[in-house]
């Protein structure tokens, strides 16, 4: 419904991003995981409809059913957590020996790999995900400028005097665990790939301080 200037192609076509899109690549999972088997011969074409739970203007994690929870959202949502922990909290951790052992200092100003993870994460995953708010219908699945607490939408970790739910101290201990871990196994020629595990582990840690350690659903 949102109104855009018409452009005929080219550079000048800035039409954000929008949710019937990545609707649409979900075929792409939901035809590589049919087997051989469940095909029908060329005489017999079928035809797939998208189902949501709810008719909304405003789209989150609750609106879909459980396949594309589990295929979609939930990996968006531990991408989610890595991208505010890199972008947001990481840079903040100078003093911690996680920090020190990966050289994050230095690499994340100079290193390549580094420099286009944060482009990757600010540039593209995040300008996407702010696209799609700002679109209609709205795709909402995550509060991307708040803190990690409240990160996805509809389901915010409760904290409280004794439960600080995932702060700085939460990530101190956890990223120097779990870096202690990989690097028992990973050894430093391969930083960049402990890194990215990292990243991962952290944000599957963060995921389990949500309640009941499962996404938001309608009830």
């Amino acid at each position: 419904m949102k109104q855009y200037e018409n452009k005929e192609g080219g550079q000048e076509q800035q039409n954000n991003a929008h949710l019937i899109e990545l609707i649409g690549a979900t075929a792409v999972i939901d035809f590589v995981n049919k087997t051989d088997l469940s095909f029908k011969g060329k005489e017999k074409t079928e035809y797939f409809d998208f189902g949501i739970k709810k008719e909304d203007q405003v789209i989150d994690i609750r609106h879909f059913y459980d396949t594309t929870r589990n295929t979609v959202m939930y990996p968006l949502t531990l991408l989610s957590y890595a991208m505010k922990i890199y972008l947001d909290n990481i840079p903040a951790l100078k003093g911690e020996s996680f920090f020190k052992e990966l050289n994050l200092g230095s690499m994340m100003k100079n290193d390549a790999f580094y420099q286009n993870l944060s482009s990757f994460f600010e540039m593209h995953y995040r300008a996407w995900l702010k696209e799609m708010t700002d679109n209609e219908r709205k795709f909402q699945p995550f509060n991307i400028d708040h803190d990690l607490n409240s990160l996805v939408r509809e389901k915010p970790i409760h904290t409280s005097f004794f439960n600080k739910g995932i702060n700085e101290s939460f990530l101190k201990e956890k990223l120097g665990k779990i870096e202690d871990e990989l690097k028992k196994t990973i050894p430093d020629s391969e930083r960049e790939r402990r890194f990215l595990k990292l990243l991962n582990k952290i944000s599957e840690e963060c995921f389990k301080k949500l309640d009941s350690q499962s996404l938001p659903s309608m009830t």
